[in-house]
């Protein structure tokens, strides 16, 4: 606790990268959702419920996008949205879950302390820990079936993972819930990267991270043999990939987290990785991972970067993302992809 922390679509001409620019989306984004009023949500917000896919669909994007306007923010609570919109997030369609998790984590993002804890009063939790327990503790990512196959499964996972992470950071009350839960023998082995991916990884170790501070029940969970090899395995990780230098640092400050005030029996290896990540040529790192970010892939899934201010964007299976406070990619509309 206490560390910092869409829509109408268009017709447009073809791209040569068949990506719509950062620009274009949010203008349109803008016309949109400039301006929200009670009668628009409202009309907005029963949708969700209603029986249309498509519908449902695009009301969690608009919403994902309204968070952003703390206007809107006032006026979505007033509606109810948390008690209407965690419900969706069981919904029978694997991309109206991603869409629906995708507005609840914006909402969490933006809203701040305050509505964080609203959330949870709402009981988000409840829809929340029904699905983190549709996962068993060896469930794995879908196999790959082609280039524009979506992995659901784990896209829903990390969303959701997002969101108890925002929660327990900013309401003594989710922590409390979490501790009463069983959910550390489904996120743990998550932070194996080289079956669940990097992303996912190192998603679960920063909630681990935030969860296992000054946690006195959670921290007697973590005494798993299975989970303690886990995690040394990783503070002895050698690598360059920013990615795998984030998690090998939250491993290692979940580790301090959990043998706090006491002798560790890798104390010795948590020093050896800090001293190692404190050898690393900043800026060198930083290059390559602005390098990273400057380069426009072609097809479906592309790196942009804002003309204005040059923030980093990315554009993943029609969905426009832009680095949150936690270098983490959030949701920040949909898009076009001709």
């Amino acid at each position: 606790m206490g560390k910092t922390k869409n829509k109408k679509f268009k017709i447009e001409r073809p791209k040569p990268t068949g990506l719509i620019s950062v620009k274009d989306a949010e203008n349109e984004m803008e016309q949109s959702t400039n301006s929200p009023n009670s009668d628009s949500i409202h009309s907005l917000l029963e949708k969700l419920s209603g029986p249309s896919e498509e519908e449902r669909e695009c009301s969690c994007t608009t919403l994902a996008n309204l968070v952003s306007q703390p206007s809107a923010v006032k006026i979505l609570l007033q509606h109810n949205v948390v008690k209407i919109l965690a419900p969706v997030i069981l919904d029978k369609n694997p991309e109206i879950q991603v869409k629906a998790l995708g507005a609840l984590r914006n909402l969490s993002v933006d809203g701040g302390e305050t509505v964080c804890q609203e959330m949870v009063k709402k009981d988000v939790l409840t829809p929340l820990l029904i699905l983190f327990k549709q996962y068993d503790s060896n469930w794995t990512p879908e196999k790959s079936t082609g280039k524009k196959h979506k992995d659901f499964k784990s896209s829903i996972f990390t969303e959701a993972v997002h969101i108890l992470w925002n929660l327990c950071e900013n309401s003594e009350e989710a922590l409390e819930i979490f501790n009463n839960e069983n959910l550390l023998p489904v996120l743990c082995p998550c932070m194996q990267y080289t079956v669940y991916g990097e992303e996912l990884a190192v998603t679960v170790a920063n909630c681990l991270y935030t969860i296992t501070e000054d946690n006195s029940p959670v921290i007697k969970m973590f005494q798993d043999p299975d989970v303690l090899g886990l995690l040394n395995s990783l503070i002895s990780l050698s690598s360059d990939s920013s990615d795998l230098i984030l998690l090998k640092m939250l491993a290692t400050g979940i580790m301090v987290n959990i043998s706090s005030g006491k002798a560790a029996n890798g104390l010795g290896s948590v020093l050896k990785s800090v001293s190692e990540v404190l050898k690393l040529e900043a800026m060198d790192v930083a290059q390559k991972v602005a390098g990273a970010n400057s380069s426009l892939l072609n097809g479906e899934n592309g790196m942009v970067t804002d003309e204005e201010n040059g923030a980093p964007h990315k554009i993943v299976t029609g969905q426009v993302r832009t680095l949150d406070s936690k270098m983490n990619w959030r949701i920040h509309g949909h898009t076009n992809i001709l």
